[in-house]
C-alpha cells in the first residue's frame, strides 16, 4: 500500500459567475403627483420641490417600487444562485443620469448626477445647481437640489432575496422635451444604482440589462 502523503490528487473547480440578459425592468412615476396627496398606497407623503397638477387623483404616484422578482429577470444566476441585488454603495463617485437615449438628464436646466449618500444609505439624484457655490457633479446639500432618491424599503433584514424592494421616490421636476405633452414619458437609465452579486460575490454587469424609471410629464 501506498500513502499519498506528499502526492495530492485534486480536483479543480471552475468559476461559474452571473450574467445579465437583453431585458428590462421598469416602473413608472407621474410628475403630478408631486407635493400631492393620491389614492395610491405608494405615492410618496414627503415635501417635494415641485408641485404637480393631478390628472388621476386615484392612480397617480411620485413613487414607485422595483421588486426582486423585476430585477432578478435581468440575470441569469448561474451555479452559485442566487444573485442579491443591492443600492450600489460603492457609487461613491457622482455620475451624469443618461435617458434611454443615452441623452444627460436634466432638471430645471441643470444636469442631474447620482451618488450614494452614506449618511442615508441611499442613492440622491441631484440637480447639480451650484447655486452660490460647490463642485460641479459633487453632491452638496448646500447648492444642489435632490431631484429623487432610491432605497431599499423591504426584505433588507432577511436572510431570503424575494422580499426585497427598492423605492424610487420623485422629488422635484425633470425635463422633458419642449412641448412633449401631459402624458410624455422620459426614461431614466438607473443601472448604475444597483448591484449584484451571487453566492460566491461575483458581481454581475448590467450591460445588456437595463433598469428604468419612466417619468411622466406634466402641463
Amino acid at each position: 500500500e501506498v500513502v499519498l502523503d506528499d502526492a495530492r490528487i485534486i480536483v479543480n473547480v471552475e468559476n461559474d459567475v452571473p450574467v445579465d440578459q437583453t431585458a428590462t425592468a421598469s416602473i413608472t412615476v407621474q410628475e403630478d403627483a408631486l407635493n400631492r396627496t393620491t389614492g395610491n398606497s405608494d405615492n410618496s407623503t414627503d415635501t417635494d420641490l415641485s408641485t404637480g397638477n393631478l390628472d388621476d387623483a386615484t392612480n397617480d404616484t411620485d413613487s414607485a417600487k422595483f421588486t426582486n422578482s423585476q430585477l432578478q429577470a435581468l440575470v441569469l444566476p448561474g451555479a452559485d444562485e442566487p444573485v442579491t441585488f443591492a443600492i450600489n454603495d460603492g457609487l461613491t463617485q457622482a455620475v451624469k443620469v443618461k435617458d434611454s437615449s443615452n441623452a444627460d438628464v436634466q432638471s430645471k436646466d441643470s444636469d442631474v448626477y447620482m451618488v450614494y449618500d452614506q449618511a442615508t444609505k441611499q442613492i440622491i439624484g441631484f440637480a447639480d445647481d451650484n447655486n452660490g457655490g460647490g463642485a460641479t457633479g459633487v453632491y452638496d446639500a448646500s447648492f444642489d437640489r435632490i431631484v429623487f432618491t432610491v432605497s431599499q424599503t423591504a426584505g433588507g433584514l432577511t436572510e431570503t432575496t424575494t422580499d426585497d424592494e427598492f423605492t424610487f421616490n420623485l422629488d422635484d421636476q425633470i425635463d422633458h422635451l419642449d412641448n412633449a405633452g401631459d402624458d410624455a414619458e422620459l426614461g431614466l437609465v438607473l443601472n448604475q444604482a444597483f448591484k449584484g452579486v451571487d453566492f460566491d460575490l461575483d458581481e454581475v454587469v448590467l450591460d445588456d440589462a437595463r433598469i428604468i424609471v419612466n417619468v411622466e410629464n406634466d402641463v
